[in-house]
């Protein structure tokens, strides 16, 4: 009995230790992970931390815990659509306001905005708040 008890709180333990170290890494500021770049059919994925779009759309990929541009510049009126290419759930939230709110995306599962002002229009996840990225408006 004695040792099913003493299994038990090891067990708990342990699982502890995952949740916690998993909390503080998905909670980093700091950690850049890669993000890998997929192609999508509809649309080319933007890779440059500053790359510019004109027209009617534009795309980022949610992959390795991370948006594939920090920051994406586009033209007013461009559609932007957010992929989340990950196996984790991630969101695309505005940072101040609801100007970007989805639902929780899951993989495969995509996003879009259309930007008509000009303006910075910064972003996070609030699923892993240290994913944060940013439309620039021109």
């Amino acid at each position: 009995m004695q040792k099913g008890i003493v299994i038990g709180i090891v067990v708990v333990a342990l699982l502890l230790v995952v949740l916690i170290g998993y909390n503080a890494l998905s909670n980093s500021s700091d950690m850049k992970l890669p993000a890998q770049d997929s192609q999508n059919s509809d649309s080319s994925r933007m890779q440059e931390s500053q790359s510019s779009s004109s027209g009617s759309g534009s795309s980022v990929s949610i992959s390795g815990f991370a948006f594939s541009s920090k920051e994406l510049r586009v033209s007013a009126g461009t559609t932007v659509t957010w992929t989340n290419d990950d196996s984790a759930p991630h969101t695309v939230t505005s940072d101040s306001g609801s100007e970007m709110d989805s639902a929780t995306l899951n993989k495969g599962q995509t996003y879009s905005h259309t930007f008509n002002q000009k303006g910075i229009y910064s972003y996070h996840c609030t699923i892993h708040p240290g994913m944060k990225g940013s439309i620039v408006i021109e």
